[in-house]
């Protein structure tokens, strides 16, 4: 049987009067209606709850991966077209070093073209320069096109071979007086170190020792190169050599530059059987003395250039030979501090070669390409190559950009010429330049915002139900005693006064809400207060437990004169007191009373440190050292409290620094005051207190500045001597 069965049961068996009241009965169905109401009310608050915190879940993941891809887009957005116009730069500026060195050795063929056709001797292929002359013009073309050797082949026909070896015999002193002009020695000394240049043409086709020729013409010969060197590579045909042939044969043919395969030494083996090592070793020694870069084994690209019979440049009557050191041509690209980019070279032989340039400095990362694949998208390429477009473009305006970035002609010769094409990548270490940690930074901070905010409501709605669950259990003791004891007329009652007390509390936080509430006036301009430092001046225990029983038991006597002679105490700094006269309470004779009070801090100071006195027996023999050092000074003071955690009452002003200044200038136990404490003192009739000082003090912010020394005395004695001893420059017991 149910609740409600057992009281009907009950309601219906009873005799009329001695049942349940049937309000009552009403009265507790309705509180079991509410119970049930309020916690349907509670299942759907806390169902509304879960819903608000996995929306704003949502929101807030929501917002901070969008501030995360926002940030990290506009990063890699920035880093894209920073490198593009970076990368165009360098492509450009490749080409127009590369260009450059052209035109500086295209410079130097001229002078073999002004030699042949100024001298009396038969033309070409007879045409030289003296060894000197020879010497400073190459030297200067090498310095300027960064190169580290170079050498002028002659065009000789089978016509010319005898006669050629005859030229070779008659002008071999060429050697010796460039080596002369190089290594700074004279002619005789040279002539003694250098070798004899072979007379005969050697070819280059065959292993050493290679063989002289006997093949027709023409011949490519080697006469003279830079720098002069005793290595015996005169006199060879290098159209003989597989590497040269085809390419000298295409410049002969078409008057133009030729680009070749480039060359290394890298592979030991390799370099031995090679003829140009031994040049090249030669080279590199003259190359680095004059501060080129150092060589590295890596790749070299051969270039040759045609040298013309006269100017019109319709003949070519030999060539010159010179080597592009690569990693030269990438040297100072970037500016110091932008590292990290990787440039592929590639030519049509089939060669490729990856560097990685780090600021100003290019390293070369070896064969083949290395670049990251990922930034495929951000390649930026250039050509090398000796000839224009068809449109003869290059040749009119004369950009090097244009020459540079020309794409490759399909001729007949093309197999012949080697073009170079130059890819430009960034790398992950460019690329760490842009990355920051903003996007995480943010996204972090976004959520942490989130989960205060969501832990502040969660924390805040805790305290509330805990706070309704205490009302309510509350309400429902009150209600269950008021329906226990007192009838309905008057529980009805006790419930309207209850109301209306609700109300007037109610309105009352209403005014006060409304109300804004405008903060006192905090500072006050005190017009004559006069300042008090004191400061332990002789000896200052080491230990802190001493220290601060010292400290202690001298605060609570100046603590106790203080109260005694109406002196407010504003705070302590350490071993410094600090104290004011005249606030807040207006104090005429402000000067005089402080006066009184510093003889009075020092009197109990001298007995507390007494040698034979309980303080003293407790913290040591060397607390009897201790001596105090006061300054005075009168004048406004601004005092008011500083809001904060901490709230202190605090003065400010000129007048604050003056004491302390007077303090600091003071000397063991002796009053300092200034002169305007020392007017106020003479206006209290108590001049006889102030001792000028012999010297002026020089104040921080005052300049000099004359003070006096107050003794404090009363009905015409003095102070214990012993107080002020030492003071004024008097002995002790001396009279003041």
């Amino acid at each position: 049987m149910t609740k409600l069965n057992l009281e009907e049961f009950e309601d219906d068996s009873m005799a009329p009067g001695e049942g349940l009241d049937e309000s009552s009965a009403v009265n507790r169905n309705s509180d079991v209606a509410m119970r049930d109401l309020a916690h349907k009310e509670e299942i759907a608050v806390w169902r509304l709850k879960k819903i608000l915190v996995a929306l704003l879940l949502c929101v807030a993941l929501a917002i901070c991966l969008l501030v995360f891809f926002l940030i990290q887009n506009n990063e890699t957005a920035s880093f894209e077209q920073d490198f593009e116009v970076m990368a165009d730069k360098m492509v450009d500026r490749i080409g127009r070093n590369f260009l450059q060195r052209i035109g500086i050795m295209e410079d130097f063929c001229l002078q073999y073209t002004h030699q042949g056709q100024t001298q009396v001797y038969p033309s070409w292929p007879f045409v030289m320069l003296p060894g000197r002359s020879f010497h400073y013009l190459a030297e200067k073309a090498a310095v300027l096109a960064d190169t580290m050797s170079m050498s002028i082949a002659h065009i000789v026909t089978t016509d010319q071979k005898e006669e050629w070896k005859m030229y070779v015999e008659e002008n071999r002193d060429w050697l010796p007086e460039a080596q002369a002009a190089m290594n700074g020695i004279s002619l005789e000394q040279a002539r003694n170190e250098s070798f004899n240049i072979p007379a005969e043409i050697i070819n280059m086709d065959k292993k050493p020792p290679y063989m002289v020729t006997n093949e027709t013409g023409p011949y490519a010969v080697f006469l003279q190169g830079y720098p002069a060197s005793n290595q015996k590579l005169y006199s060879y045909n290098i159209l003989s050599h597989p590497h040269y042939r085809d390419n000298i044969k295409l410049v002969m043919a078409e008057g133009r530059p030729a680009l070749l395969g480039s060359y290394d030494f890298m592979d030991p083996e390799a370099a031995a059987k090679d003829p140009r090592k031994k040049m090249h070793d030669a080279s590199l020694k003259v190359y680095e003395k004059h501060g080129g870069l150092p060589y590295q084994n890596d790749p070299i690209g051969p270039s040759l250039l045609p040298v013309f019979k006269d100017f019109d440049k319709k003949e070519v009557v030999g060539l010159m030979v010179f080597g592009v050191y690569w990693r030269v041509l990438l040297n100072r690209l970037l500016p110091t501090g932008t590292d990290g980019v990787v440039v592929i070279l590639e030519n049509t032989a089939g060669q490729q070669y990856t560097y990685r340039i780090d600021g100003t400095d290019a390293t070369f990362e070896g064969h083949g390409d290395f670049h990251d694949t990922l930034y495929d998208h951000l390649e930026a390429v250039g050509y090398i190559m000796s000839k224009s477009d068809s449109s003869g473009d290059n040749n009119t305006t004369g950009t090097a950009a244009a020459a540079f970035r020309a794409r490759m002609e399909d001729s007949d010769n093309s197999h012949l010429d080697t073009n170079y094409r130059v890819r430009v990548y960034p790398s992950q270490l460019f690329e760490s330049a842009y990355r920051t940690d903003r996007a995480w930074l943010f996204a972090v901070s976004l959520a942490m915002v989130f989960v205060f905010t969501s832990s502040v409501f969660l924390l805040y709605d805790y305290c509330v139900e805990r706070r309704q669950k205490i009302v309510v259990q509350s309400a429902e003791k009150s209600g269950a005693i008021v329906h226990s004891l007192f009838p309905e007329q008057v529980r009805d009652r006790l419930y309207e006064d209850n109301k209306a007390k609700k109300k007037q509390i109610g309105g009352g936080f209403e005014v006060i809400a409304s109300d804004p509430v405008t903060p006192a006036a905090n500072a006050h301009l005190y017009p004559e207060c006069t300042v008090f430092f004191c400061d332990i001046a002789v000896v200052f225990l080491p230990n802190s437990s001493r220290s601060l029983l010292l400290l202690e038991a001298l605060y609570a006597a100046f603590d106790a004169n203080a109260k005694r002679r109406k002196v407010f105490k504003i705070e302590t700094i350490g071993d410094c007191y600090v104290a004011t006269t005249g606030l807040p309470k207006a104090q005429p004779g402000h000067a005089l009373i402080m006066a009184r009070f510093a003889n009075d801090c020092m009197k109990s100071a001298l007995e507390l440190v007494h040698e034979d006195g309980e303080l003293c027996q407790k913290l040591g023999k060397d607390t009897s050292e201790l001596a105090v050092r006061v300054g005075m000074h009168s004048g406004p003071v601004t005092a008011g409290v500083l809001r904060g955690d901490k709230q202190r009452f605090q003065i400010f002003g000129d007048t604050v620094n003056t004491a302390s200044r007077m303090e600091s200038s003071g000397v063991p136990n002796g009053i300092h005051v200034s002169e305007s404490t020392a007017q106020f003192l003479k206006q209290a009739g108590k001049e006889h207190w102030l001792t000028p000082r012999e010297d002026k003090i020089t104040a921080k912010g005052k300049g000099e500045m004359q003070t006096y020394w107050v003794v404090v005395s009363s009905g015409g004695s003095t102070a214990p001597a012993s107080l002020y001893c030492g003071v004024h420059g008097h002995e002790c017991g001396s009279e003041y």
